[in-house]
């Protein structure tokens, strides 16, 4: 952003997930990924 002709930034820096996070965020992408697959195709799994 501008404050007074200069340009300003703004740095932000963050930790990267716990495995347990990444485990349990694999879970539920895999777990959507098979729920959409079933309704598509209709059958149950």
């Amino acid at each position: 952003y501008w404050k007074r002709g200069r340009a300003k930034l703004e740095i932000g820096l963050d930790k990267g997930k716990k495995l347990f996070d990444k485990r349990a965020d694999i879970a539920d992408r895999d777990s959507k990924r098979r729920l959409e697959r079933v309704m598509r195709s209709g059958k149950d799994e």
